[in-house]
């Protein structure tokens, strides 16, 4: 086999096909990976002749990945000429090959595209990638959507998005449940560092690279960058809460403890003061026990939570007062040995009152109950949803807290269901990939949703808030369970549904802007009086952007609970 070297690895280098000997089958790659298991000698414009065994190589421990077709097994490689014209890339958009923009796969065999079935680059996202796999590849007018990454890779769009279905408005891609946007490009500095940059920066001109695929996904090695431009800046300050509202927050600080270096507690309560208008009530998750994540058996977070209050009166904020219960020590997933878990902060400088009640462990749950005089209430008062449920096996249980405002009970309960960790790639070889993590957070969602029928069939007006991060986006089976009217009861009203469908993001996980994050309000907080301002918003402080300190966007609303007595 003949072609030209046009990308050299650490221990691999490609070749192509030059343009005078290329078929005029787009189907068919022109491009393949040449695998030495060492440094190779060549240089890029070499013209080479090389003779091995073609085979495809997945790597053991990544059964769901693609396999990468390889020239392997100790090639030979013979030198022909130096400095030899590069074939030319082919432009990836409406110059050129348009990749799809809504199907990874719908013809796997069993739902594995290692057993065949028809290749159709033209409208699956995989066949149009793999028909490319090797080959050089240019992208016009590059659009960031999403922040570079620790690793130092980039998501993007070429023609500066303009094909693309699902952006919204500050230049990211939306995902949804059953779009998964494989007209994304990945972009990765094996060859050439990318710069650090936010959703929306640009690269006006041609950035050129080679194709291949590693680590689950189609990416190009870029080789040819123009320098970036923009980006966007975080989102505006929510104005502080008026007389007559409650402001309320949910927000995932990533890993946060006594131990967290203190620019990021610093950062962090300056967005809770300024870009929050330091709500009445913030749900928090991700908050570890005071050692962090030194597997030690510590499991208070006494100290992680003293830590960001100090640091929210430094930025300005009032003093909050904070309720956990701490988890057994192991048990509730997350980073090993931090044991993580939901906390409650609030004010009590606005007329919000906390109602203890009782004493909860890790172990005891909370129900409804009436007291003397029938009024609803909590039977512990800071206490746990369904603690021993199988649904919360090695995840974060929900915490449930009973408060008093404008002379009526309010009760709130935070969430961080289990993540989608394990679930199979959006790019991978099974097609549709299989979201094994789905079914634990629909009994999760059911667990909860147990609770909230119970409050609201002793009370239907009750007054309940259940927020958090639920690892899942409007309109899948988990929040479904939360929405949906059953029995005759009414569900909970997921905010977030309120807001065109590309609005809904608090995160972006390659290249896809997702709501994770959510406030959900039984019935009667819903019938509210209007204000001009909106009854609830994703403030976009860090998801958009390179090292942030958080991955999670905070979510905000404003309730008028006193408005509907």
């Amino acid at each position: 086999m003949r072609g030209i070297v046009t990308a050299v690895h650490k221990s691999a280098f490609t070749m192509q096909e030059p343009d005078a000997g290329a078929d005029d089958r787009p189907e068919t790659s022109e491009g393949v990976l040449v695998y030495l298991g060492a440094a190779p000698s060549v240089k890029v414009g070499d013209a080479v002749s090389v003779s091995g065994t073609v085979i495809e190589y997945r790597p053991d421990d990544r059964a769901d990945q693609l396999c990468v077709t390889e020239l392997a097994e100790s090639p030979q490689v013979t030198l022909l000429a130096h400095g030899q014209p590069l074939p030319a890339p082919v432009i990836l958009g409406r110059a050129g090959r348009v990749p799809p923009a809504a199907v990874f796969c719908d013809d796997a065999p069993d739902g594995d595209v290692d057993l065949g079935g028809p290749f159709d680059p033209d409208s699956d996202g995989l066949d149009f990638f793999e028909s490319l796999e090797g080959m050089r590849v240019a992208v016009q007018d590059a659009v960031a959507i999403g922040p570079t990454s620790a690793r130092h890779e980039l998501w993007v769009l070429g023609d500066g998005g303009a094909l693309a279905s699902g952006r919204n408005a500050r230049g990211g891609l939306t995902s949804g449940v059953d779009d998964g946007n494989p007209e994304r490009l990945l972009l990765d500095s094996s060859l050439k560092r990318l710069p650090d940059v936010a959703v929306g920066a640009r690269f006006p001109g041609p950035l050129v690279g080679v194709l291949g695929h590693a680590f689950g996904n189609f990416r190009i090695a870029v080789q040819e960058l123009p320098a970036a431009e923009g980006g966007v800046s975080p989102d505006g300050n929510e104005p502080p809460a008026r007389d007559g509202e409650l402001l309320v927050a949910s927000f995932n600080l990533l890993n946060l403890s006594a131990r967290t270096e203190p620019a990021r507690v610093a950062a962090l309560a300056r967005q809770i003061v300024n870009g929050l208008g330091a709500p009445d009530v913030l749900g928090l998750q991700e908050i570890q026990d005071d050692s962090g994540p030194a597997n030690d058996g510590t499991t208070s977070a006494a100290t992680t939570v003293a830590r960001l209050v100090a640091a929210i009166v430094a930025a300005g904020g009032p003093s909050y007062r904070g309720v956990d219960i701490a988890p057994l020590d192991g048990l509730d997933g997350g980073q090993p040995g931090a044991n993580i878990r939901p906390v409650l902060l609030y004010r009590t400088d606005r007329g919000l009152q906390f109602v203890q009640r009782g004493a909860a462990g890790a172990r005891d749950a909370t129900t409804v109950e009436r007291d003397a005089a029938g009024v609803v209430r909590l039977s512990r008062s800071p206490g746990l949803v369904a603690p021993l449920d199988p649904a919360f096996a090695h995840s974060r249980k929900p915490l449930v807290a009973e408060f008093a405002w404008a002379g009526r009970p309010l009760f709130l309960v935070v969430n961080h269901w289990n993540s989608k960790s394990g679930d199979q790639s959006l790019a991978g070889r099974h097609q549709p990939p299989v979201r094994g993590s789905d079914a634990q957070r629909v009994s999760q969602a059911r667990a909860v949703r147990s609770f909230v029928d119970a409050l609201l069939a002793a009370d239907a007006d009750a007054d309940l808030v259940v927020l958090g991060d639920l690892n899942d986006v409007p309109g899948s089976a988990p929040l479904a369970v939360l929405t949906a009217g059953t029995a005759g009861r009414a569900g909970l009203t997921d905010l977030a549904d309120g807001l065109p469908a590309a609005e809904r993001y608090t995160y972006v996980h390659e290249g896809n802007s997702q709501q994770l994050d959510h406030i959900l309000l039984s019935p009667h907080l819903l019938r509210a009086r209007p204000t001009d301002l909106p009854a609830f918003r994703c403030v976009h402080l860090n998801a958009e952007f390179h090292a942030p300190p958080s991955d999670h966007d905070p979510c905000v609303a404003r309730l008028h609970p006193a408005a509907t007595r």
